[in-house]
């Protein structure tokens, strides 16, 4: 997914799920786009702040995800900082169930203290 100054959002799916995904540099040259995310995670860093962000994954497409942007600044000189992108659920991504309660089960099936 390409973003502004040929940034792109690189993520990592686990089935529909999306566990990271980390915004780097479009071109490792690019020295303008490296300096303006590395400021911006700086920044946001340091006034501890995070992005609400809203996601397409494809033009036209109706699967609008909203997430959250949060800076990750690395202690390491070689590595760029990024963003790790979380989704942030919908209301109807909760549900509620109702499950018998333990003591009802029987004695043998129970756990005790040991266990």
């Amino acid at each position: 997914m390409r973003l502004y100054n040929r940034t792109r959002l690189v993520i990592t799916r686990l089935g529909n799920r999306v566990i990271e995904a980390k915004v780097l540099s479009g071109k490792p040259g690019n020295k303008k786009a490296i300096l303006a995310l590395s400021a911006l995670a700086r920044a946001m860093k340091e006034m501890n702040k995070v992005a609400i962000v809203r996601c397409v994954w494809r033009k036209g497409q109706d699967n609008v995800i909203v997430g959250v942007l949060t800076p990750n600044i690395s202690d390491k000189d070689n590595t760029p900082e990024s963003f790790y992108f979380n989704v942030l659920p919908f209301a109807e991504d909760f549900q509620e169930f109702q499950f018998p309660s333990f003591s009802n089960l029987p004695s043998s099936m129970q756990t005790n203290e040991k266990q």
